[in-house]
């Protein structure tokens, strides 16, 4: 019961198709509950900034952020990430800012706008960035692991077996043969 007294219940629905999905029911007035505050936070934007990061960069301790350049992992310093990062936060603000627009009487846009400016600051940009590492970690020794392959130019070849392969982000290859 919420503190005017109102009871709200959230039940479980299944629809014609067997999909189940929340319906939220209120009083017998028809009131429904008031909608859960609008909160990001470093902890929850850091999963959703690094799966927004993953195919171009990883972090290692041994070797620092790493770039994926389409053939081969090169080293680039911590700004380029926290850049990359800053750019995806201000694409993120505009999007609650066309929202906010979309429907200027909306609380929950409203709230999202503020919640987002939060992040056009440096020091919560590091942060997240700094949680990001966790989850986009990889080992160092999991860089050029794979003694039987060359990385060139023009794909990966297999030394054992001569075939050519195409430049694969998951092999972890750092260096590059001019050939």
């Amino acid at each position: 019961m919420s503190a005017s007294g109102v009871r709200y219940v959230s039940r479980k629905k299944t629809s014609d198709s067997g999909v189940k999905s929340k319906v939220a029911t209120g009083d017998i007035h028809g009131n429904t509950p008031p909608p859960l505050p609008v909160q990001l936070t470093d902890a929850q934007l850091c999963e959703t900034l690094a799966d927004h990061l993953r195919d171009g960069f990883r972090w290692s301790d041994g070797l620092g952020w790493m770039n994926w350049t389409g053939r081969r992992w090169e080293y680039v310093p911590d700004a380029v990430v926290a850049d990359a990062a800053r750019a995806w936060c201000v694409s993120q603000y505009g999007d609650a800012v066309r929202s906010l627009a979309r429907d200027p009487m909306s609380a929950d846009a409203e709230q999202l706008v503020g919640e987002w400016k939060k992040y056009l600051h440096v020091t919560r940009v590091d942060a997240i960035v700094k949680f990001a590492r966790a989850i986009l970690l990889v080992k160092a020794d999991r860089f050029d692991a794979h003694p039987d392959l060359l990385n060139c130019n023009s794909g990966v070849i297999d030394l054992r077996s001569g075939e050519l392969l195409p430049h694969d982000r998951e092999l972890l290859l750092t260096r590059l043969t001019p050939v």
